[in-house]
C-alpha cells in the first residue's frame, strides 16, 4: 500500500511526516487519539490545517482509518503491517521502549520514511546479473512515555521509576525542540542560497517540504492553479 502522492491541499512529504508522527501515539492494537493539534506540534508546528488535510489523504488510500465515540476524540488505526514491510524493501528495525509503539512506528516508518520527510526506498526487480541497490532501514526515534510501565497513567504516590522516566522524557523533548529548530535553521540558510524566484522573493519558488507549497504567495498561487 503506497504512500499518497501530494495534492494541491498537501505535500507528499508532509504527508509521510504526520504518519511518522501519528504511528509514536499507537498502542499495541496500532490505535492511537492524538488530536490535530497535537500532531501539528510533533511535526515542527505544522499548520492544523495542514495535518487535517494529511490525515484525509491517508485515509483515502486505507493507509489509517477513523472511529469516534461522542464526546472523545477521533481514534486513528494504523492500516499497514508486514506486507507493506516487504513491499518498502527491508525490514523494520525496533527502537527501545514501549512494545507496542515500537511495532506501530516501524510500519509507518516503511510506508513514510523517516523523519526528514524522504520516502523509505524500494526493492526493485533485477534482471540478469545486475545486483540490486543496498538499502539502509529508516530508524524512527519513539517518544518515551513520561510515566514507568508500572504505572503507565502516572501515580500520586512517590516512584523512583516514574521519577526516572520523567527525566528521560523532558531530556528528550529537550532534543528533539532543539533538532527541530536546526533543521529549520538549516533549511532557511540554504534557501538564502537559492535563485529568487519571478516575483524577486529569495527561494520563493522553492516548495517547503513540511507544507508542499511555494514560499512566495504568487509562485504557490501559479503552482495551485496549474
Amino acid at each position: 500500500m503506497p504512500l499518497p502522492i501530494g495534492n494541491r491541499h498537501i505535500g507528499q512529504h508532509a504527508i509521510g511526516r504526520v504518519l511518522v508522527a501519528l504511528a509514536t501515539y499507537a498502542n499495541g492494537a496500532g490505535e492511537a487519539w492524538p488530536s490535530s493539534y497535537t500532531l501539528a506540534e510533533e511535526v515542527s508546528h505544522m499548520p492544523r490545517r495542514h495535518v487535517r488535510n494529511a490525515l484525509e489523504a491517508l485515509e483515502v488510500v486505507g493507509l489509517i482509518s477513523r472511529s469516534g465515540m461522542e464526546g472523545r476524540s477521533v481514534r486513528w488505526r494504523l492500516n499497514v503491517g508486514s506486507e507493506a514491510s516487504d513491499q518498502a524493501g527491508y525490514p523494520a528495525h525496533h527502537q527501545a521502549g514501549d512494545q507496542a509503539g515500537d511495532q506501530a512506528g516501524d510500519q509507518a516508518g516503511d510506508q513514510a520514511g523517516d523523519q526528514a520527510g524522504y520516502p523509505a526506498p524500494k526493492g526493485r526487480e533485477v534482471i540478469g546479473t545486475e545486483e540490486p541497490p543496498a538499502t539502509h532501514p529508516t530508524t524512527i526515534e519513539l517518544k518515551p512515555s513520561p510515566h514507568c510501565s508500572v504505572h503507565p497513567n502516572g501515580t500520586a504516590d512517590r516512584c523512583y521509576a516514574c521519577g526516572a522516566a520523567r527525566r528521560a522524557f523532558i531530556k528528550w523533548e529537550t532534543t528533539h525542540e532543539s533538532r527541530a529548530k536546526a533543521d529549520r535553521t538549516r533549511w532557511l540558510n540554504d534557501l538564502s542560497k537559492m535563485d529568487p524566484c519571478p516575483h524577486g522573493v529569495p527561494g520563493g519558488a522553492e516548495v517547503r517540504p513540511w507544507v508542499g507549497d511555494a514560499q512566495c504567495p504568487s509562485c504557490r498561487a501559479a503552482s495551485r492553479s496549474a
